[in-house]
């Protein structure tokens, strides 16, 4: 017979699940990413092929672009190890997570009320909120569009993942990473301007480029207003 002592536990162990489980700050996304990229592209012995092919190299981490809830390698590892949902080209957004909370309480238009039904459940992907919006561009040089992207859409943590030139002097890339980091901060800024956005939210700005043959990542991290974090 389960005992009150259990019943106790069983009930903190549920308040803790659900209430971490959805969660995920920008250092951990970043770990994640890493992670992801290690164990799942460059375990691959051509993965540098894949990385001079911008179309094969999304592909190879965010999938390929179809609307879909299935189908995106990064998708699936960040699914299983936080149990959101995801889809890809999610309106504007390469890549989307959230909770299986669905808006809920909205009926057919039935005039009776007993022939009245939902229309929105959480077997289908209408979140109440976004855990995690991904912006994923190729070309460092266009990479301002997706910046202003992610600024339209209400989201726990915001995510832009761009790739540098691969040249040999690390100065260049410290020179182009400065200037990202100033157009981004301003964007976020500008953007909060007239309506500010939850001061919860994250940004992640994610760089990666080619070092002496090997790929390695710079991230960046702003608050909800564009500072520096």
């Amino acid at each position: 017979m389960i005992n009150k002592k259990q019943i106790i536990l069983f009930s903190v162990f549920v308040l803790l699940l659900t209430s971490n489980i959805y969660s995920m700050t920008a250092k951990e996304f970043y770990t994640n990413w890493v992670n992801f990229i290690i164990q799942k592209v460059i375990s691959k012995q051509n993965w540098m092929n894949y990385y001079n092919d911008n179309k094969s190299w999304t592909e190879l981490t965010i999938g390929t672009k179809q609307s879909e809830k299935i189908n995106s390698p990064l998708g699936d590892f960040i699914k299983n190890k936080t149990a959101l949902r995801y889809r890809k080209e999610d309106g504007l957004t390469d890549l989307s997570f959230a909770s299986n909370y669905s808006f809920d309480n909205v009926y057919t238009l039935h005039q009776n009320q007993v022939d009245r039904a939902k229309v929105i459940t959480d077997s289908v992907y209408y979140p109440s909120f976004y855990e995690i919006l991904i912006e994923h561009e190729n070309d460092i040089y266009n990479c301002y569009e997706e910046m202003v992207k992610l600024t339209y859409d209400r989201a726990r943590l915001k995510v832009l993942i761009t790739y540098n030139e691969n040249v040999d002097d690390t100065s260049d890339y410290k020179f182009a990473n400065n200037i990202l980091i100033a157009n981004f901060s301003t964007i976020i800024k500008q953007a909060n301007n007239k309506y500010p956005e939850n001061n919860e939210t994250e940004y992640l700005f994610i760089i990666g480029q080619i070092e002496n043959s090997k790929l390695v990542w710079y991230s960046y991290i702003f608050d909800y207003n564009g500072n520096v974090k």
